[in-house]
């Protein structure tokens, strides 16, 4: 995550990002995180939250509808 380019065969949108920042949490043994995710960045941070109740302890949305693919938070 960051600026540039992706990496080659990373397929950008809201699960691979979702995906990518699981893995950073999980490498970085972070927990109790808050995630602050706007507009598509909140879709991504719910996305992410779902596989990683252990990482994610709340979330912060702005203009972003408070679910993804139909599942509430």
């Amino acid at each position: 995550i960051g600026f540039g380019l992706p990496a080659r065969g990373f397929r950008f949108g809201v699960d691979s990002v979702a995906g990518a920042l699981v893995e950073l949490l999980v490498r970085l043994d972070l927990r109790n995180v808050v995630l602050v995710g706007t507009c598509l960045g909140g879709y991504a941070a719910q996305a992410a939250a779902n596989p990683a109740p252990e990482q994610v302890s709340r979330l912060v949305l702005l203009q972003t509808p408070a679910w993804h693919d139909g599942q509430a938070w």
